[in-house]
């Protein structure tokens, strides 16, 4: 899982700056593979998965991109699991990657903001919430494609 998630970023990363996006703002194609831990292999393995995708981004980006990775992967793997345990199959998962999204960004800007004296961060925080619905939608339909997939190849039932 670490090493498709690694892909994913890696490629979302060769991809050219969509100019509807902000410098520095990213689709988030990892954490299909996030959500994916969560619910078909455990809670414990996506937090895990998490801390070695941030050390990753530590070890090729820098200290403060590895934080900012894990502050808000692990807000957002909180997110998914509240979610999940309390509407279980009564939620898509569209609006859980949505609010995994809005989570993961929120946790960037609270790591930001605690780290940094960078002022009017929140200036940022419509913005940000805008696109985490927007980019949390697409990750969703990414792992509705994905699953059919996944359930022939053995990989849940």
């Amino acid at each position: 899982m670490l090493a498709i998630a690694v892909i994913l970023s890696a490629l979302e990363n060769m991809l050219p700056p969509l100019p509807i996006l902000p410098p520095g703002v990213k689709l988030g194609l990892a954490n299909v593979i996030i959500m994916y831990t969560v619910f078909f292999i455990g809670q414990k393995e996506a937090f895990a998965l998490n801390i070695l995708k941030a050390v990753f981004v530590f070890l090729t980006r820098g200290a403060i991109a590895g934080l900012l990775s894990a502050s808000g992967g692990i807000l957002s793997i909180c997110m998914v699991i509240l979610l999940a345990s309390i509407f279980g199959d009564k939620v898509s998962y569209i609006i859980i990657s949505i609010a995994s999204a809005i989570a993961f960004n929120l946790g960037q800007i609270a790591a930001v903001s605690i780290i940094m004296t960078v002022s009017g961060i929140m200036f940022f925080l419509p913005t940000v919430l805008i696109l985490s619905m927007i980019l949390g939608t697409i990750t969703g339909v990414a792992l509705r494609i994905l699953l059919p997939v996944l359930k022939r190849g053995g990989y849940y039932s």
